[in-house]
């Protein structure tokens, strides 16, 4: 199950994630909602979030002033070494003119454990917004 999330910035609908039955995506496609036209997203610099399915993502308004978009990622299924595994990790994906950027996130302090198959959202705007994760299981449970 992938992702879809709007980019109010861009008047662009982000899909990220998923899988074919066989094998996990981290593939991200832009979607734009005034030409109606799909963009599959390429990445320069080489990092990229591991491909994974049931996980979440929201949007942040990451910059109040600029109305400036990131898509937070959190969790889901990915490969780890014994097959299928939950994961904790958080990523943000980021946009400027079209120069996309992945970064992972490092996290102080307690965090949620690893989960799939979970509900996200981000409430309020800038440094002061708040990601809440709600609900989901682990991977040994489907």
């Amino acid at each position: 199950n992938p992702t879809l999330a709007y980019f109010e910035s861009m008047a662009s609908a982000i899909l990220f994630g998923g899988w074919n039955g066989k094998q996990r995506f981290n593939d991200v496609w832009r979607l734009d909602m005034v030409k109606w036209k799909w963009e599959k997203i390429t990445f320069g610099d080489g990092t990229v979030c591991a491909p994974r399915t049931d996980h979440s993502a929201a949007v942040w308004k990451s910059n109040h002033q600029t109305g400036k978009d990131t898509m937070i990622v959190f969790g889901g299924s990915v490969e780890g070494k014994m097959g299928s595994s939950s994961s904790s990790d958080i990523w943000a994906l980021d946009s400027d003119c079209d120069d996309w950027r992945w970064s992972r996130i490092q996290i102080l302090g307690p965090s949620p454990p690893p989960r799939t198959s979970h509900g996200a959202v981000i409430v309020g705007e800038g440094k002061s917004a708040k990601m809440i994760i709600v609900g989901g299981t682990d991977a040994t449970k489907g």
